[in-house]
């Protein structure tokens, strides 16, 4: 039953990830919180161990998903790495300060968290402001031949990817889910170059992000 359940919440989280760009650990994490915490399905699990468990899964969902999205040359690598310069030190700063956190500051913060990505993916639609031909330019040709031209504004890519990073070194959610309504919104990117891109994106985060000492202190 333990195995059949672990099973349940990755294919979950890989799926849901994967198909929207959000990573996966947005559903991965709580699931086991609740479980270990609330039922007898799991043993105890805390918030540390989750997170790392998270990134485990998260790492073989970026790198299973970027390959496919290269494959439909859809990812835009020279954004991801424009963005990378900013996630990986707020990563790495993210699982630095994962360690120095409360059980309830941590429950609290990703409480909020989940509220904010609700509501960013919600109004992602509805937004309308964009950094228009400010940057660098980029070209990308759908598969009806439409081209479409957006730009990267560096210094705030690399300023929104740092604090993208930090919540995703922090929580262990992927970062997708706060980096696609970001690239839609404000960069203009395509919908499905963004989802492709931010995988990438996820993959780089946690492959670089410092490992997590031990659980005493959650």
């Amino acid at each position: 039953m333990y195995i059949i359940l672990l099973f349940i919440i990755g294919f979950l989280g890989s799926t849901v990830g994967s198909l929207a760009g959000l990573g996966g650990g947005f559903i991965i994490v709580p699931s086991l919180l609740f479980l270990g915490g609330n039922t007898s399905l799991l043993p105890d699990i805390t918030p540390q161990v989750a997170v790392g468990t998270s990134i485990i899964i998260i790492i073989f969902i970026g790198f299973s998903s970027t390959l496919s999205y290269m494959k439909q040359g859809k990812v835009d690598f020279l954004s991801g790495f424009i963005f990378f310069i900013g996630s990986g030190p707020g990563a790495y700063l993210g699982s630095f300060l994962n360690q120095r956190l409360d059980v309830e500051l941590f429950y609290l913060g990703f409480g909020c968290l989940l509220i904010m990505i609700a509501i960013s993916l919600m109004v992602t639609n509805k937004l309308t402001f964009r950094f228009k031909r400010k940057g660098l330019e980029r070209v990308y040709k759908d598969n009806t031949g439409n081209q479409i031209t957006y730009y990267i504004n560096i210094p705030i890519a690399i300023t929104f990817s740092f604090v993208v990073g930090i919540l995703s070194g922090l929580f262990g959610i992927g970062g997708g889910a706060l980096m696609v309504p970001l690239m839609l919104v404000v960069f203009n990117f395509p919908a499905s170059l963004g989802v492709a891109t931010s995988m990438f994106l996820v993959l780089q985060i946690f492959r670089t992000r410092k490992p997590i000492q031990g659980g005493a202190r959650l």
